[in-house]
């Protein structure tokens, strides 16, 4: 494993680990996952199809939600194809965004500011997971779990 994957291995660690702590809502595909498994699946926040700049730069603006990014990275890659289970990990990741938003910037004085701008912040998250290229790319991961067939790393 190179010093670049370790360093970026670590992180998903901990915001899984952070996952737990908070009580976020996750697939068992997430909570028992292997390394290479995490290494694999989680891209960062946006699109696979996206160039990795604009991931990257997405990344770096919704970094407190990024842990929920990982998550819903999980449910893309064993996406059943529905769109009754895409709006739910839609759902799920609004709730969990609402979770990790308040545990960062609680109501109170001081964090106010920080509360609306992050709050609005995953408003847009919202808006861009509800798009129909979103659902575009939950039915071609999809097909892609039906290619790869179903190895759920031995879940």
């Amino acid at each position: 494993m190179s010093d670049a994957d370790h360093q970026r291995l670590k992180g998903l660690l901990v915001r899984k680990a952070f996952a737990f702590r908070l009580g976020l809502e996750m697939p068992d595909t997430y909570r028992y996952a292997t390394d290479a498994e995490l290494l694999r699946v989680c891209n960062g926040v946006g699109n696979e199809s996206m160039a990795k700049w604009k991931r990257r730069t997405l990344t770096f603006l919704f970094r407190v939600l990024e842990v929920n990014a990982d998550i819903h990275d999980f449910r893309f890659e064993y996406a059943d194809g529905t769109k009754k289970s895409w709006k739910a990990a839609n759902l799920e990741m609004k709730r969990n965004n609402a979770t990790v938003i308040r545990y960062h910037y609680p109501l109170v004085f001081g964090k106010y500011f920080r509360n609306i701008v992050w709050r609005a912040k995953a408003w847009l998250v919202d808006i861009g997971l509800r798009n129909s290229r979103s659902f575009d790319a939950w039915m071609e991961a999809h097909e892609a779990f039906i290619t790869r067939g179903s190895d759920y790393g031995g879940i």
